[in-house]
């Protein structure tokens, strides 16, 4: 009976919690300012609750901000991690046009990862093979791009070339002092290794 009970006051708590945080996410896009949006998406986006980051980059794209480029960025990965790859692509390709420097990397991994998720792994793979081809990729990015890469070249049937890639990344963290960022990349490639092996 206590289990039962307690059972069901979870549920309710859980509920609850559902309902006051949608409540906030419609009262900050009803009135709240740009910052609160974007704060509060980057917040959905990190509780995975990409939806509700969807609407609010869609909301906080008014009047001077409607091209800002935090927010198209932004918007793009929650319409990925959403599911809405096409979409996500066509917001990229804004952010492109209103701003041909910002987030360049970024931009065509992300852009990559959206064709692969649509079925061209052979445009996503050589857009990456592309990027990692640069010079002037930011390490963090090479090691994120390195990582995408090694899995759209393990879906395309190259396992050899894919577990070379992944151990590059791996390499990379035995080599060097490392940001939080590259840790994530390298950590997340020694874990794919240790699975494929």
């Amino acid at each position: 009976m206590l289990r039962m009970d307690q059972a069901r006051w979870q549920r309710a708590q859980a509920e609850w919690e559902r309902e006051v945080k949608s409540r906030r996410v419609e009262d900050v896009i009803d009135a709240g300012s740009i910052n609160d949006k974007i704060a509060l998406a980057e917040e959905c986006m990190a509780r995975e609750r990409y939806g509700d980051a969807v609407r609010l980059y869609e909301s906080a794209r008014e009047g001077y901000f409607v091209n800002a480029a935090d927010i198209l960025i932004g918007l793009s990965r929650a319409l990925f991690e959403n599911g809405n790859h096409a979409k996500a692509r066509q917001v990229l390709r804004e952010l492109a046009e209103a701003h041909p420097n910002s987030y360049s990397q970024e931009r065509t991994i992300l852009g990559a990862r959206a064709v692969a998720a649509a079925g061209d792994l052979a445009t996503a793979i050589a857009e990456l093979d592309a990027l990692l081809q640069r010079k002037d990729s930011l390490e963090a990015r090479r090691l994120e791009a390195r990582y995408f890469f090694a899995e759209m070249l393990w879906k395309q049937g190259a396992q050899d070339r894919a577990r070379a890639e992944l151990a590059q990344v791996v390499q990379h963290g035995k080599l060097f002092n490392m940001t939080e960022e590259e840790e994530h990349w390298v950590r997340r490639a020694g874990e794919v290794q240790a699975a494929i092996s």
